[in-house]
Order: structure tokens, then C-alpha cells, then sequence
């Protein structure tokens, strides 16, 4: 069995025993603390994202440190630009991140994989929650856009999801007898998406599936570096994201607690999500073969 494998059946039991013990126990219906959220994908969620920096080592050419720092700058601008657009055109933003996150997520399964399924899949965790929890959804979204967007798009969501839920139980049927695991695995995100609360479903696909997934293909392409180094290669890109939180919940100080951790979370995520799949996408579109093998340190 593969480490990809292992990490999906480890995401189906979490998700089997998260909903097993929401049965059980109804206060884990609840949404987790705010905070809480945060941290964890910030310590969780957000470090698969620091691994560009050995794609980006592995795929320039000589001077790799002038290019590098080029590089670098040029994924700091599309930060910022991202970050811009949310506060110029929220509503923009606010769709143009629910279009790119479906997207990314979707190559979250197996190859072979259909694009069809993935594209279902992926808006799965997006659309879903809005089945069981439209007003919980609604009021999420209105951290990031205004309330009559966020009723609209909440609404829209919920009656969307029907058709969803049809269509990813052909698709996980046809799944199941192409690949087991991976019709497990989907059929995990669709139960997990309808019956938890948005943020936990957020957080443990997040962390648990997408995050995990692409560490374990981190590993796997560069099997040729040392662990150590494909981690202490995080370091300074959580560093940088640390100290970008700290100056931009100095600038939001004003806005209540709440308001504040959403958008860091959910703007962060955007303007680290778009940079990332400039990295990322070209190499998931050759199913995370390398065009030459480089020379590793």
C-alpha cells in the first residue's frame, strides 16, 4: 500500500469517526472556536503551500538564486494583487476564489481519475455545506462580501447542492469499481461536506486530505532530496507568512475578532492559493512527472 493510499483511508476513518461521534455526541455538530480554526490550518493547512519554493529550486535554470529571488518577488506581487482585488471588487474576488479553489481541489484524487468527478469533487466541500447549513454558510460569506451577496450565493449553493449530491453518487458508484479507495475517499468529502458544521468540514478536508496529499506528493517527486531538507525548506516561507499575518491583523485592529480571523483565513488562503497553482498546476497536468530529472542535492 502507498503512502497516498495510507493517508486516504486515514482521512476516511477521521471522517467516519468525526460523524460517528457527532451522532453520538450532538455539541460536535457545533462550529470549533474561530480561533481555533485558525490556527490549525495555519499549523496544518498552510505549510504544503511553503513547499513551492523546491518546485520553483527544481524547475529553474542556472543562476537558480537570481531567478529564484525574481521568482519570489513575482509571488509576493500576485499576493498582493489578490489581496487588492478583495478590497476593490469583493463580490469579484469572492467568486473568482470559489472558481479557483473547485478547481485546485479537484486534483486532490487518484489518477485516472475522470475530470467530470474531479470537478465534482472538488466543488464538493464548497457547495455541500450549504445543504444542511445555509444559514451558517450565508453568514460566513458575509465576513468576506455584503450580506445580500452572501443570502444569494448561500441560496444558490443550497439549491445547487441537490444536483451535486446526484451526481457525485454516480460518480462515486462508477469510482468504486475503478479504484475503491478513491470512491471511498470521495464519498468521505460528500458525507463530511453535507452533515458537519462548514468549518470542520473545512478544516479536516483541508488538513487532512488536500494538505496531506500534496506533502506526501511533495515527498514522492523529490525523492532524491533529504526529508530534512524538503522541511527545513518550509521554514522560511512560514516564517514570511507569519510575519504578513502579523501586519495585517495590525492594519484590520479595528474590525471585530471574528470578522478579522475569517478574512485572514479565507483572503489568506486566496492570495497563497493563486500563486500556488502557477507552481503547482503545470506539474499536476503531467500527473507530478518531472520533465527531466535534475541533478539533486
Amino acid at each position: 500500500m502507498t503512502s497516498q493510499n495510507i493517508q486516504g483511508l486515514f482521512f476516511v476513518i477521521v471522517v467516519g469517526l468525526l460523524l460517528s461521534a457527532a451522532l453520538i455526541f450532538p455539541a460536535l455538530q457545533q462550529s470549533p472556536n474561530l480561533l481555533a480554526m485558525a490556527i490549525l490550518i495555519y499549523l496544518l493547512g498552510v505549510p504544503h503551500g511553503a513547499f513551492d519554493v523546491l518546485y520553483i529550486y527544481d524547475n529553474l535554470t542556472a543562476p537558480k538564486i537570481k531567478n529564484g529571488l525574481l521568482f519570489a518577488l513575482f509571488y509576493l506581487l500576485i499576493m498582493m494583487l489578490v489581496v487588492v482585488m478583495w478590497l476593490v471588487a469583493p463580490i469579484s474576488f469572492f467568486l473568482g476564489f470559489i472558481m479557483i479553489s473547485i478547481f485546485h481541489f479537484s486534483g486532490d484524487p487518484s489518477a485516472g481519475t475522470p475530470v467530470l468527478t474531479r470537478l465534482l469533487y472538488g466543488a464538493a466541500i464548497v457547495i455541500l455545506p450549504a445543504f444542511s447549513h445555509q444559514t451558517e454558510v450565508m453568514r460566513l460569506f458575509a465576513y468576506l462580501v455584503d450580506e445580500k451577496t452572501a443570502v444569494i450565493v448561500a441560496e444558490v449553493f443550497h439549491k445547487l447542492s441537490f444536483v451535486w449530491v446526484t451526481g457525485l453518487m454516480v460518480a462515486i458508484i462508477l469510482r468504486f469499481r475503478q479504484e475503491p479507495l478513491s470512491g471511498l475517499e470521495i464519498l468521505s468529502v460528500t458525507l463530511l461536506a453535507l452533515f458537519a458544521s462548514p468549518l470542520t468540514a473545512f478544516i479536516v478536508f483541508f488538513c487532512c486530505m488536500h494538505s496531506a496529499r500534496h506533502v506526501l506528493r511533495t515527498v514522492t517527486y523529490f525523492d532524491g532530496f533529504k526529508k530534512r531538507m524538503i522541511v527545513s525548506a518550509a521554514i522560511i516561507p512560514m516564517l514570511l507568512t507569519t510575519v504578513l499575518v502579523g501586519i495585517g491583523w495590525h492594519i484590520g485592529k479595528d474590525v471585530s475578532v471574528d470578522t478579522q480571523i475569517v478574512q485572514f483565513v479565507f483572503v489568506g488562503l486566496a492570495a497563497l492559493t493563486v500563486p500556488h497553482m502557477v507552481v503547482i498546476e503545470p506539474i499536476r497536468s503531467r500527473d507530478w512527472k518531472k520533465l527531466s530529472k535534475n541533478a539533486c542535492p
